[in-house]
């Protein structure tokens, strides 16, 4: 999902909604690039527009895009997009780790500041899914790894809580 322009210079052409090429991080040997189709959808049903004010804030545009990916390449590369898309198996647990997690703030602060080594004064955690969560701080959205993947609404809950109470460890304890 994308905010997209809905009119002037920069907004998409709608013969071009079929072919939109993205470059991850950028163009280059190394990048992802991936051939999109681009469908509308409508901010007041669609729960998209709300997880991108949640993770980036607010948004000027008023036309939203809901991207498919159509093939993705790196290189010389070229993938079937079902081996790069997977639903979240934590998705329906997420708001509840996240709640739980934004409750502890003093804890969520000293990981952030230990993990994404800036000078922070606010974190709140805006995602998870079974690699880590998402921490959006005073300098943008943020990634920390679980030690390991995490599957379950449980197993997740207990890498977290491991996160929270040992900001600088980056492995599980051994058994």
């Amino acid at each position: 999902m994308v905010p997209l322009a809905a009119d002037g210079p920069d907004a998409i052409d709608d013969s071009l909604a079929d072919s939109l090429p993205f470059m991850i991080p950028d163009e280059g040997e190394h990048g992802l690039q991936l051939l999109c189709s681009i469908a509308d959808l409508d901010p007041r049903t669609h729960e998209s527009p709300d997880r991108h004010l949640i993770y980036h804030g607010p948004s000027n545009q008023r036309r939203w895009g809901l991207l498919r990916v159509e093939s993705a390449r790196i290189a010389n590369r070229v993938f079937d997009p079902q081996f790069l898309i997977a639903p979240n198996p934590l998705r329906s647990a997420e708001p509840a780790l996240c709640k739980r997690a934004n409750g502890r703030k003093d804890d969520l602060l000293q990981l952030a500041k230990a993990r994404l080594g800036n000078a922070l004064d606010r974190a709140v955690m805006v995602g998870v899914d079974p690699l880590g969560i998402d921490l959006r701080t005073t300098f943008g959205v943020g990634r920390i790894a679980f030690a390991h993947t995490s599957m379950t609404a449980p197993e997740a809950q207990d890498a977290l809580d491991l996160l929270l109470t040992s900001p600088h460890n980056t492995q599980e304890p051994r058994s």
